[in-house]
């Protein structure tokens, strides 16, 4: 149509003579074809632009991770957080964001439930700058837990763990698994802190305990022999020497 209305106006303006044999017809039709074309443009303009997802914006515990114009919105864990996710045929790979310090020392760790045909690949490396790895583990196929560690954090900011399927198996991915991230404490002995329960079948998360220290103070810590308090560190009541 704006090829048409083109040739009609390149008609009109090429005719010989002093007084231009063009009807008024054809410069009406002309006008007509452009006005046709430009609400055809902009009907095609309002369905593209309905095609165009919203851009996308994070929330309160969300963080916004691009890559090569791609972008998702992911999850903001926290330290020694027991995180429950799934594989299926239709998701096989996720992240998380977690806000780390420089100097902290950290073990990543993944469990499946069984049954659960997943060999987790998990990739450890700055939000800002995805590409620039700092630690990359891979699974064994048949072993459900992976664990990947001691990792020194290079500096403090906001990490990005990605978790994928590196298995080749029969049937399709699918299988449930825990991910968690501990900080580990000066001196702590390094171990699995994912565990399953032998009473309850499920996934549990043992928190680390600081090495035992002596103390000595006047006055007494407040809590009783052993017991457990959140943030995993063991209460010890001292009594004062007489």
């Amino acid at each position: 149509n704006l090829r048409r209305a083109i040739d009609l106006f390149i008609e009109t303006c090429n005719q010989a003579g002093a007084v231009n044999p063009v009807g008024q017809a054809t410069v009406i039709g002309a006008l007509e074809i452009v006005a046709l074309v430009d609400s055809q443009f902009a009907d095609l303009r309002g369905r593209l632009l309905a095609l165009i997802p919203p851009e996308l914006e994070a929330g309160e515990g969300e963080c916004l991770f691009t890559y090569q114009s791609q972008a998702a919105i992911l999850p903001v864990i926290l330290p020694s957080q027991l995180i429950g996710d799934y594989f299926s045929p239709d998701r096989i790979a996720t992240g998380y964001c977690i806000d780390l310090f420089e100097g902290q020392s950290v073990i990543i760790e993944t469990l499946q439930n069984s049954p659960s045909n997943i060999t987790h690949l998990i990739v450890f490396t700055p939000l800002d700058n995805p590409t620039n790895f700092v630690t990359v583990g891979r699974g064994s196929e048949g072993t459900p837990l992976l664990a990947v560690g001691p990792i020194r954090i290079p500096r403090t900011g906001r990490y990005l763990v990605i978790l994928s399927n590196v298995a080749q198996p029969n049937a399709p991915i699918n299988g449930e698994f825990a991910l968690l991230v501990t900080i580990l404490n000066q001196g702590s002995a390094l171990t699995n802190f994912l565990t399953i329960d032998p009473v309850t079948g499920r996934i549990v998360a043992i928190t680390p305990q600081p090495p035992v220290v002596p103390v000595t103070t006047a006055l007494p810590i407040v809590g009783t022999p052993g017991t457990a308090v959140p943030g995993g560190v063991v209460v010890i009541t001292v009594t004062p020497a007489p």
